[in-house]
């Protein structure tokens, strides 16, 4: 069984069959197909947004929309050029272990068949960092000098 074909490209098939005792039959009559010429990817995939960011985690939606001459077969998300998920038509990830304070472009594709891929559709996410307060602040002092006293806050 052939999984991946390449592009129009020429293959030949026959079916033998074997009884209980492993004999083969002789081959069928011989089938010639070609593949098409399908060089055309998918339309790029709409409205890739971020649903939720918390602290290292981003969510991303898009919609499973893309239309293709012969057919979609999945979708690919990119952080930063890298694949990280490359899963059937499902129109969302979960971004884990991202550190705060950095930026990030994440960019979908859908892919046919083929192995076409559509225009990429990006969008950037800031891990903003999460500014937390100091702890047991007191103020002493007269009319002329103040001093103000604070503990570190707790970073988790």
């Amino acid at each position: 069984m052939n999984i991946k074909l390449s592009n129009n490209t020429g293959y030949s098939y026959y079916v033998t069959a074997y009884d209980s005792h492993d004999n083969e039959s002789l081959p069928s009559d011989t089938i010639d197909v070609t593949t098409l010429n399908d060089i055309t990817g998918p339309s790029t995939p709409s409205n890739l947004s971020v649903t939720d960011i918390t602290e290292g985690k981003v969510t991303l939606n898009w919609n499973n929309d893309s239309r293709d001459d012969v057919e979609v077969a999945k979708y690919i998300l990119y952080r930063d050029g890298e694949i990280i998920y490359e899963e059937s038509m499902a129109p969302s990830y979960v971004d884990e272990g991202l550190i705060e304070g950095s930026t990030y472009t994440y960019s979908v594709v859908a892919v046919d068949w083929i192995g076409n891929e559509s225009e990429a559709r990006d969008i950037s996410v800031t891990i903003e960092t999460t500014a937390t307060a100091p702890k047991n602040v007191k103020v002493s002092g007269d009319n002329a000098v103040a001093t103000i006293t604070f503990e570190k806050p707790d970073t988790g």
